[in-house]
């Protein structure tokens, strides 16, 4: 069965940190613009993990690949 940090780095670890680091950016610049205070990089990590231990998985992850 394949591990989850295989199965991450097939679908680009990196593309996923910049997504966050893009996302990150503009709730910030919207969150200043309304004089709420930033998040934090760990915030939306936090967030991220809570809602994947939280999301059922796909049928297909129990499926053995070969």
């Amino acid at each position: 069965m394949l591990s989850r940090d295989n199965l991450f780095i097939q679908f680009g670890p990196k593309l996923i940190e910049s997504l966050f680091f893009v996302l990150l950016d503009e709730i910030n610049t919207l969150r200043s613009a309304q004089g709420q205070p930033i998040v934090s990089m760990q915030d939306l990590i936090d967030n991220a993990s809570n809602h994947v231990n939280s999301s059922p998985d796909y049928s297909w992850m129990s499926y053995p690949i070969p």
